[in-house]
């Protein structure tokens, strides 16, 4: 994961040149962490307060930037500043399944966001989309570790066009998603309709919200 570091720095740049070119700035969600780049806008309100909620957000964003131990981290502190903040626990399980990449959650790991999972659904109060969000991640670690990860992902993906089914106006739901149908891809498909259709979708949300880090990320990874 360490590796990642130079990789997303590279798409980090991508991506703001891809902005620049727009006429548009990468906007900064709260802390510069080493990049290259600030870390772009999500929108991502919860039931969670100020403290935890500036935490969430960047978390958020590293997450849609694949930079997923910094992720973590920023979770875990959402969870320090508010323990019964649910979707503190939502995003560091997140950060333990990396759809484009092939590396499964270890077996600690996967006991460690089983655990998340079960200390989402128990914390706080959360509103019918958080609950959504917690089904979503829930869904990948229901699936089990001893099959293969494929069959996980398949009900990760499942997850999100549940959430963007019934939030049809999330963003950042439609992101994950979009994240979801291009790692559950064909590769047999040489069409690459699905990626077409992820990338359509991506596009849509970065005319919409142009320094989302999530919506430049997913383009670049639909069409690579």
């Amino acid at each position: 994961m360490k590796a990642c570091k130079a990789w997303c720095g590279s798409v980090l740049v991508a991506a703001a040149t891809i902005a620049q070119a727009a006429g548009q700035k990468v906007a900064d969600v709260s802390h510069e962490h080493g990049y290259g780049q600030k870390l772009g806008s999500v929108r991502f309100p919860t039931s969670c307060g100020k403290a935890a909620q500036e935490r969430l957000d960047e978390g958020l964003a590293l997450l849609h930037h694949m930079t997923y131990e910094d992720a973590g981290r920023a979770f875990a502190a959402a969870a320090r500043a508010e323990p019964d903040c649910a979707m503190a626990y939502w995003g560091e399980a997140m950060t333990y399944i990396h759809p484009l990449w092939s590396d499964p959650p270890s077996a600690e790991n996967f006991a460690r966001g089983t655990q998340l999972v079960s200390q989402a659904r128990q914390r706080g109060q959360k509103s019918a989309r958080e609950n959504a969000y917690v089904a979503a991640v829930e869904a990948y670690y229901a699936a089990g570790r001893p099959a293969p990860e494929s069959k996980n992902l398949v009900a990760f993906d499942q997850g999100w066009q549940r959430v963007t089914q019934q939030h049809p106006d999330d963003p950042e739901a439609a992101l994950l998603h979009v994240l979801s149908q291009i790692a559950t891809a064909d590769p047999n498909d040489r069409t690459f309709a699905r990626q077409a259709k992820a990338g359509e979708r991506a596009e849509a949300i970065l005319a919409r919200l142009p320094d989302h880090p999530g919506a430049h990320h997913y383009v670049i990874h639909a069409y690579d």
